[in-house]
Formats: C-alpha cells, structure tokens, sequence
C-alpha cells in the first residue's frame, strides 16, 4: 500500500508505492508545500501521513490517482467515520488531496476535467470531483461540499473515564486477538500501547511527542510515594521546535523503566532485528527506522471505534491535571495553609504543562469545569479510575510473565 519516507537530509515526505516506486506527483505537492508555500516541515509531514491514506485508499480499490471521482471522496468519507475519528481529523483527510488534485489541475499535470464545478459558460461540462465555487467574500480558491460540520474547537468535549476504560479494552482486546504467534510480543504491545495512552494523558502530550519521547529523556526511578510528581525535559517533537518540562507521576516513570527493560527489548528483537530507535514506544514496523508515525498512531486510537482520538487524549490529561491542582489549592485552602484557592496558579501551570503561550478558552473552561468535579468527592475520584484499571492490567501481565519465566527456568534446568 501507499506509504511515505522522509528524505535523509530535507526530512521532507517522498511518497512511495508499497513496490517502492516513487509516486512522483503527490510528493512534488509536498515539496512544494514547504519550500513556495512556507509551510513548516512538521506539517508538511503530517499532510503526507493524510494523503498516504487517501492513496491506499484507492489501492484498495484497484482505482488510479487520476480515476478518483466524487463518489470515491464520499466512500472514503464514511469509512474514516466508521473508524471513529472526529469531524475535524476528517475533514483534514478530505481536503488534503482536494488541495492535491486542484494544485495539479493548476499545473496541468492533470487533465482539466479532474476537478471543478459547473458554471453557466460550461454547463455540459462534468467533472470527476466535484467541488463548488467559493462564495463572495470567501478567500479560499473552492469550497468542498462533503465537509462534516464541526464545532467550535474551544467546546469540544472531554473524554468520561469510562471512555478511556473502553478505549483501553478495546485496544487489548484487538493487540491480543492479532495474529501474532509469539505470544511475548502480544505481550509486549499491550504494555507498550498502555504506556502510550498513560504518556497522552498524565503527561498532556500532543501527538509527535509521543512517538518522539526518547529513552534517554527519562528521569531516574522514582523511590518513595509513586504519586508523586516528576518533572521531565521534552525535548523531541514539541510544536514549533520549543522544548518544554511536563510533570508525569513517579509511577508512569518507573513502569517506563520497566517497559524498557522487558516489554519493550521484545519488540525491538522480534519486530525489528535488534535495531533500536530510542524512542521509549517503538513501531513494530521497521519503516521510519522503527519509530511510529503521527498517523498510524492517530488510527491505532481511532480505529477503537470508541470514538475518541489522541487530542482526546491530552484533553482529558489536561482537565484531569486542572482537577488535581484544584484539589491541591482547595486541600490548602481548607488547612488555612490558603486563604483561597489561586486560580493563577492553576491557570500558570496548566498552561506550562500545554506547552502554551498564553492561557486559552479551551484552557480557561479546563479550569472552570475542575472548579466544579472537585467540589464533587465522587466525581472527582472517578478520574482516578482509569489510570487504576491501566495499572492493574499492567501488574497482572507482569506477573503472568514472571510465572512464566520461573516455570521456563526450571524446566530447563
């Protein structure tokens, strides 16, 4: 299937045939993004993860790069939405190769009928895609009629924690179910796909710096109480290049530490012939050097059908740290440690944890729900939940393994 390497010196996406032939116009698209339309190289690789979907997509299908027409886009369409993917990471999969196919239209690389709309000087004439003209005070060149309706960024919901349980289950369930013989490696993919949902959320990290997080940025084990909070130095794919400090609970680290010792040596000698990426979650694919795409991840998460994606994720990682700085000031506050609950304070560190320039609405309405969960004992102690059903299922797996190793010993001895 369609896929994308990124060049050895420009890190710019070349797009490839699973064959390895080079699939020459949707890269020259690319390069053109970044060097005449400015566009930073970190997008320009997340458009080539969109368009390397679309292109499998019709691989799939036996259907060539120009025979798309409008009834594949709105067949395409209604598979990302039964993947369980957001309107908004839709719709950027729908208008990447819209932006493709007009780009190359203007070229005249491909043949003017590819895509357009009806007008009255032209009104016999049909196009394979159809878009329409963009309305009056619109600076867009199109406007693309099969877009989903989205809502304002600034009110999209919060994943419950009960969400997060089903999308943990479900993601166990698909890894055990795979078609693996070893049964170690399934093992070790279900730690490690834990792992990773636990560094979204307690570490509020966006996408890239996941899959960027490297073994070398881990703080020592942490002795003592494992809820305490460690900073760590993200370095590796932050937005805009800009390095930052988040805070992770001990025990993330520490079950990190473990990961690396067990689970995750598996991986790098099953899947990928001892190459090690040093990234603390490697792919089981050995392409890109075996350190995960932003898109594959997105779809390991989407394809749940539980319906949440990885921005979710760090969503739900940053209510949930609003919620316990909250705790904090209204614990010190209560104590007469406070006269009152520093709203600021919160407001500074959520921020700082975002990786945030400026305290955002989303941020502000962050802050304005955990001003409410945690005057609820209850509720508030729901948010703890999820990160206990990770835990225990790690704990179980662990011990499953050390059983085994002991019986496997003593067998052989």
């Amino acid at each position: 299937m369609a896929d994308y390497i990124l060049a050895e010196v420009t890190k710019l996406p070349v797009m490839i045939k699973d064959s390895g032939e080079l699939l020459q116009l949707p890269t020259l698209w690319l390069i053109k993004r970044f060097s005449i339309d400015g566009k930073k190289i970190g997008y320009v690789q997340k458009q080539g993860g969109r368009l390397k979907r679309w292109l499998t997509f019709l691989e799939r299908r036996n259907i060539e790069l120009d025979g798309a027409s409008t009834e594949d886009f709105r067949e395409y369409k209604k598979q990302l939405q039964d993947s369980g993917l957001g309107p908004n990471s839709i719709n950027l999969l729908l208008s990447d190769p819209i932006a493709f196919y007009w780009w190359a239209k203007g070229q005249a690389l491909l043949r003017p009928s590819i895509i357009g709309w009806k007008s009255f000087q032209h009104p016999d004439l049909e196009y394979q895609i159809e878009i329409e003209r963009p309305s009056r005070n619109s600076t867009a060149p199109y406007k693309i009629p099969f877009l989903l309706k989205t809502h304002n960024k600034e009110r999209e919901s919060i994943p419950t924690p009960d969400q997060i349980k089903d999308l943990w289950k479900t993601l166990a369930a698909r890894t055990q179910s795979a078609k693996r013989k070893d049964s170690d490696s399934k093992e070790a993919m279900e730690v490690r796909n834990g792992l990773m949902l636990r560094w979204f959320m307690s570490g509020c990290m966006r996408c890239k710096e996941v899959v960027s997080l490297r073994t070398l940025s881990l703080p020592p084990r942490v002795t003592g109480n494992q809820r305490r909070m460690v900073r760590v130095y993200l370095e590796n794919g932050c937005k805009n290049d800009k390095p930052r400090y988040i805070e992770v609970p001990g025990s993330l680290i520490n079950d990190s530490h473990d990961f690396i010792e067990m689970e995750r040596n598996d991986i790098v000698q099953i899947h990928l012939r001892g190459h090690d990426p040093g990234v603390l979650l490697p792919s089981t694919s050995p392409r890109n050097g075996g350190v995960m795409y932003e898109d594959s991840l997105g779809q390991l998460v989407a394809n749940t059908g539980v319906g949440i994606s990885t921005h979710d994720l760090r969503a739900y990682g940053l209510f949930k740290y609003a919620c316990n700085l909250y705790a904090i000031e209204r614990m010190l506050a209560a104590e007469g440690d406070k006269k009152i609950v520093n709203v600021q304070y919160i407001k500074k560190k959520l921020m700082d944890q975002a990786g945030h320039e400026s305290i955002s609405t989303t941020l502000r309405h962050y802050v304005n729900l955990a001003a409410v969960v945690t005057g609820d004992r209850n509720e508030f102690e729901s948010l703890e939940d999820e990160e206990r059903v990770l835990e225990q299922r790690l704990a179980m797996i662990r011990s499953t393994r050390e059983k085994y190793e002991v019986a496997r010993a003593t067998m052989e001895s």
